[in-house]
Order: structure tokens, then sequence, then C-alpha cells
């Protein structure tokens, strides 16, 4: 009970710290190629000590044995977070973090029109609410011609392959969630580094102190830190819990975009964001009922 509890404070707070990504980012006056690349080089380097000082020896027949969706599953989180900081560049951290979120709704697609997964009414339900709440969130329905496309475009892909990522860990079997994500976070750092340095513009980049301050802060506490808080509650978190604590994120990005930057919502935007994350609760709520059922 007690480790419980003290899983939800950490689990938590993992999820407030994911949640402050895209203001960090505001301040880093480098590409967001290379925002990505430093976030995954500094998480490797602190789960690789971690690891160490756990004294734990790394499984390397497991890792060998699912190399190929470890390698997939560190791609497309770094296309993600490529996507993702790129459209903190153009759109506000809450609509980037509202675009994000659409990642369920596209996995129900992906689960039917691929896997011929049969789907409920409820789970169309879903889909169809956040596909609605993209629309008042694009500016097309309530004529925002404030919102900028190609900002919302990116968040999307950002979406789609955390999709992807969702997929390839469908695969993966037997593996340590540390030793996992270490793996993932390399093929990130290899997979980012040409685009990361092609994108760094050499003679207006300033590597001054708040620039490095704050990239240390995204891959120490941002990855590390929060992926090991993240991975080690889980363990102990029921997932109805699991489902409802990760609204932190979206909603601490939302708090923090609107008093920290300035960064305002229309009510078409504000009642889209509330659309989209409520697709996402009702899915996750119905996902737990079905498990429910398989082990009953």
């Amino acid at each position: 009970m007690k480790k419980a509890k003290f899983a939800r404070i950490e689990y938590i707070f993992a999820m407030i710290i994911y949640g402050t990504c895209g203001i960090f980012s505001k301040y880093i006056n480098v590409s967001s190629g290379f925002i990505v690349f430093s976030r995954a080089i500094i998480g490797s380097l602190i789960l690789a000590l971690f690891l160490l000082i756990r004294k734990r020896k790394i499984n390397l027949e497991s890792i060998k044995k699912n190399l190929k969706w470890l390698i997939l599953s560190g791609v497309s989180i770094g296309l993600n977070w490529m996507c993702l900081f790129s459209s903190y560049n153009y759109v506000s951290v809450s609509v980037a973090s509202f675009c994000n979120y659409l990642a369920p709704a596209f996995f129900i697609i992906v689960m039917i029109i691929i896997f011929k997964e049969k789907t409920s009414f409820t789970k169309i339900i879903c889909l169809s609410i956040a596909l609605v709440g993209i629309l008042l969130l694009s500016g097309i329905i309530g004529d925002d011609t404030s919102v900028n496309y190609i900002g919302i475009i990116l968040g999307i892909l950002a979406a789609l392959f955390y999709v992807c990522l969702l997929v390839f860990n469908k695969f993966i079997k037997d593996i340590d969630p540390v030793e996992k994500v270490l793996i993932e976070m390399i093929c990130v750092t290899i997979v980012t580094a040409p685009y990361a340095f092609i994108s760094l513009d050499y003679n207006s980049v300033a590597f001054d102190s708040k620039t490095i301050i704050f990239l240390l802060i995204l891959g120490v506490f941002h990855t590390g830190f929060a992926y090991i808080l993240y991975l080690g509650s889980m363990e102990f978190l029921p997932s109805q819990s699991i489902a409802i604590y990760s609204y932190f994120e979206p909603i601490v990005a939302v708090i923090l975009s609107y008093f920290l930057l300035k960064e305002d919502l229309s009510i078409f935007g504000l009642i889209g964001g509330i659309l989209i994350l409520s697709s996402t609760f009702l899915y996750e709520i119905l996902n737990i009922r079905e498990k429910k059922k398989l082990v009953e």
C-alpha cells in the first residue's frame, strides 16, 4: 500500500515534468533537431548511469532478440520528438500538446485498417470526438486565422509517430523496461544526429549559459530522471490510475503555456482540446474494461 502511494507520487511527478518540456524548449536558442539530439544523448547517459548504480547486468540476449523492434521504436520516438519540438516553433505549447494527444484516436484507425481488429461503437465515438476536436483546434470551424497550419500538421505527425511507437512496442517481449528505453534513446541519438548538426545555424546560434542549462535540464530531468520515475511507478499502479494521472501532462502544459508564455487559446481551440482529451480518457477507460473482461 505504501509502495503504491509512493508510486502514485512518482508517476504524477513524471507527468508534470513531461508537461513542462515545451516551456523549456521555448527558451532554448537552437534548432528543434539539436534539442532532441541533446535530450536523447544526455538521457541515455543518465539511464546508463542508473543501470550501473543498480549493478544489474544488461541482458544482451534479450536485447538481441528484440533489436529490430527496439530500433524501430527508437526511430519513432526520435521522429515524434522532432515533430513535436518543431511544432512548438509554429503554434502554442498547448495546441501542440493537444495535437500530440490525438495518438489514441489514430491508434484505433491503425488497429482497424492494418490489424483488422474489430472495434466497438464506443471506440468509433471516441475517434469521432477526437476528429471534431482537431477541427476546432485547427481554427477551420471557428475561422481562427491566427492558427499556423504548419504547427498543427507537425503536431499531428508527432501523434502518428507516437502511434508507430505503440505498435512496435507490442512486439517487444521479455526485456527490462529501463534497458528497453536505454536502447531506444541510443537509437534516437543516432537517428537525430545528422539532422541536428545539419539544421543547426552555426552563424546565429549562441551556446550561452541559459541554453546549456536548459538543454541539460531537458536531458537530465525530462528524459533520464522522468523515465526512471515513469517506469519505476507503472509496475505498482493500476491501469485506471495511469490513465487518469496521464492528464497531468497536457493540463500542466496548457496552464504554464498561458501563465508563463502568455499564450492564449481561442474558445474553439479550448473546446477542441477538451474534446481530444475527453476522447483519449474514454478510450483508456474502455481498454481497461476490456482487459478486465479478458482476465475474468
